[in-house]
């Protein structure tokens, strides 16, 4: 079913002229005298509001459209990356276009815009002549007052807009920074744990440092500064001052703010929740014992609660009174973005979407669910079954969009939404649109891989004799004539870069969308991977030597590491794990790859947990330890016999199976694991047990005696 748009005068709800067919996108004018609608297949068109007359003929190929915050331009671009400014009363453009944009930005005052390349290159421009301001910068985030950068040597520096005057001197040592959600005050941290609150934009440091800082989070109102350290001490701070509001919290593993900043939600590493009123960290309630998993609803009206047992429980924010019965054999839940709905599924393939807050069931549960995925927007389900049927569904109504596909083998949801890509157990590839799944050009035969660029503009395609093709979307055009020979392929995060890969080890960078190498092709290479910002890439050689590279020039970085059989580099950019074939184990700052105390003989596996503060390794002969970072100090004793390990996504937990087929779930704090033993034990450990597990320095945890 296409979309189709009705423009009603309001309030009498009457419709203004005739619904407008195949609408994907619309958008009101700032000063609300025109509406601009794009169609699916890019087809752009203004008119005016009163009467929805069109004003000149419809431009084609859009992919992106914006208007001026004081509506007398309009920006236009295409899935190719050309830029045109426009004037609002005519459509005529403003100068010629500007090719390569990756993306662009008016300033809220309307005087100014902001262009990024592909490549990453930011560029200022003064309206309407598009005049740039200074030279173009490589890699920068930009907001109407500042542009922040932070460079590969984890030099930050502040800047003011328009004239890009570098505000203070640079700070050296930046691992990471946010910005509070009012725009007065920047939290820095360094990769050693020192953290400070500086004002904007001055960038005039606030009190004293603060050691040994893991996290950090503004509460959405600004008002509020949560830290915690890398043993898992929680303290909440007003703003400005960084003044603690009561005593530290211990032992606090994870924790969130409301939505509507009222509340603060912690949890400790043994399943304790407790629900706690701001500023004042009262608890609300009592603790609730178990829970394994929170999340507050998107208005900051309800609470769900889950337990590792797959016990789920829906409350009411203000008191924590659960709303009816407790679900049983819930394997997980989700909230809609909007909060009218709750999904939950169970570890059968049972599917149910409920109403909030009465949890009230919408049509049936479905049965037979091998394996689901929302669409990015939430307006669609996928849901297929282990026998290949796949069928879309609308939400919430859970109602099948047209007649179930047969034999799909594997699916995937463009990034934007707009497109479903299927391929059969056949390997014949099809495109779709969404929601009416019209399939877009012919099927494509003999796909052994496909993959959807960050950025939704791109389509990657493989044929199982290695011929590698860059497709537009949504056409499916062909770019450049397919590349021969490619064994595999890879978008960097950002989207601007392509890397190809032969059997033969020739590997190729190349820009997007052009196909244009970037230097020349690199020989002997096995491996590479992307570093998950996209400032790095790492390549291996059939002979072990591994070189970590700067993008997108390819520079290496230091010198090469020979004898690297296995490498990773950490969720959060800052590190590289190195594994020799000797199974010899180092970790490595980035970018400098200095290494971080001493290499760690007899390692035959390691793996990082998804939020970066442990690692665990395995040696050759079966024995486990877990790590914490950046120190490597190990948590708890070895364990045994280790057959294979998984961290689980949200890092809290940790499956191991020993002996080839006894799996135990382990939590990923030795905090736990005490008081597990103590709860296990049922009496207080002596001194002689609390001296020697070094057990004194976790009351929270572990009874010892005085």
């Amino acid at each position: 079913m296409a979309r189709i748009a009705t423009l009603r005068r309001f309030p009498s709800l009457e419709p203004i002229g005739q619904p407008i067919q195949d609408v994907r996108e619309y958008e009101f004018s700032p000063d609300s005298l025109h509406l601009a609608t794009r169609s699916s297949a890019g087809e752009f068109t203004l008119r005016r509001l009163s009467s929805l007359e069109p004003i000149g003929q419809p431009i084609q190929g859009v992919s992106g459209f914006e208007f001026s915050p004081d509506s007398p331009h309009l920006a236009t671009w295409s899935s190719t990356g050309e830029f045109t400014l426009r004037r609002l009363s005519t459509l005529e453009p403003i100068g010629k276009p500007i090719q390569g944009v990756g993306g662009f930005e008016f300033s809220p005052d309307s005087l100014h815009l902001a262009t990024w390349s592909s490549t990453g290159e930011f560029t200022l421009r003064r309206l309407p002549s598009l005049e740039p301001i200074g030279q173009p910068i490589q890699g920068i985030n930009p907001d109407s007052l500042h542009l922040a950068t932070r460079s590969v040597i984890d030099v930050f520096t502040l800047q003011r807009l328009p004239s890009l005057e570098t505000i203070g001197r640079p700070i050296q040592g930046v691992g990471g920074f946010e910005f509070s959600p009012d725009s007065l005050h920047l939290a820095t941290r360094s990769s050693a744990g020192e953290f400070t609150l500086r004002r904007l934009p001055s960038l005039e440091p606030i009190g004293q440092l603060i050691q040994g800082v893991d996290r950090f989070g503004f509460s959405p109102d600004s008002l509020h500064l949560a830290t915690r350290s890398v043993i898992d001490e929680f303290t909440l701070r007003r703003l400005p001052s960084l003044e603690p509001i009561g005593q530290p919290i211990q032992d606090v593993r994870e924790y969130e703010f409301s939505p509507d900043s009222l509340h603060l939600a912690t949890r400790s590493s043994a399943g304790e929740f407790t629900l706690r009123r701001l500023p004042s960290l009262e608890p609300i309630g009592k603790p609730i014992q178990g829970v394994d998993r929170f999340g507050f609803s998107p208005d900051s009206l309800h609470l769900a609660t889950w337990s590792s047992t797959g016990e789920f429980t829906l409350r009411r924010l203000s008191t924590l009174e659960p709303i009816g019965q407790p679900i049983q054999g819930v394997g997980g839940f989700e909230f809609s973005p909007d909060s009218p709905h709750l999904t939950t599924w169970s570890s059968t393939g049972e599917f149910t979407l409920q109403r909030l807050p009465s949890l009230e069931t919408i049509g049936r549960p479905i049965q037979g669910v091998g394996g689901f995925e929302f669409s990015p927007d939430s307006l669609h389900l996928a849901t297929w079954s282990s026998t290949g049927e796949f069928t879309l569904r609308r939400l919430p109504s859970l109602e099948p969009i047209g007649q179930p596909i047969q034999g799909v083998g594997g699916f995937e949801f463009s990034p934007d939404s707009l497109h479903l890509a299927t391929r059969s157990f056949a390997d014949e590839f099809t495109l779709r649109r969404l929601p009416n799944l019209e399939t877009i050009g012919q099927p494509i035969q003999g796909v052994s891989g496909f993959e959807f660029s960050p950025d939704s503009l791109h389509l990657a395609t493989r044929s199982f004799a290695d011929e590698f093709t860059l497709r537009r979307l949504p056409s499916l055009e062909p770019i450049g004539q397919p590349i021969q020979g490619v064994s595999g392929f890879e978008f960097s995060p950002d989207s601007p870069h392509l890397a190809t890969w032969s059997f033969a080890g020739e590997f190729t960078l190349r820009r997007l969308p052009s196909l244009e190498p970037i230097g020349q092709p690199i020989q002997g290479v096995s491996g590479f991977e992307f570093s998950p910002d996209s400032l790095h890439l790492a390549t291996q050689s059939f002979a072990g030597e591994f070189t970590l590279r700067r993008l997108p020039s390819l520079e290496p970085i230091g010198q090469p590491i020979q004898d690297v059989r296995a490498y990773e580099f950490s969720p959060d950019s800052l590190h590289l794990a190195t594994q020799s074939f000797a199974g010899e184990f180092t970790l490595r700052r980035l970018p400098s790859l200095e290494p971080i105390g001493q290499p760690i003989q007899g390692v035959s596996g390691f793996e990082f947990s998804p939020d970066s503060p442990h690692l665990a390794t395995r040696s050759s002969a079966g024995e486990f330890t877990l790590r914490r970072l950046p120190t490597l100090e190990p948590i708890g004793q070895p364990i045994k016999k280790l057959s294979a390990f998984v961290f689980s996504p949200d890092s809290t937990r940790l499956a191991i199976t020993t002996d080839g087929s006894q799996l135990s779930v382990w939590d990923t704090s030795v905090e736990a694991w005490r008081a597990r033993a103590n709860l296990i034990a049922n009496r207080s450990f002596t001194s002689q047990e609390c001296e020697e597990f070094s057990l004194r320095q976790y009351p929270q945890a572990a009874q010892c005696p005085p």
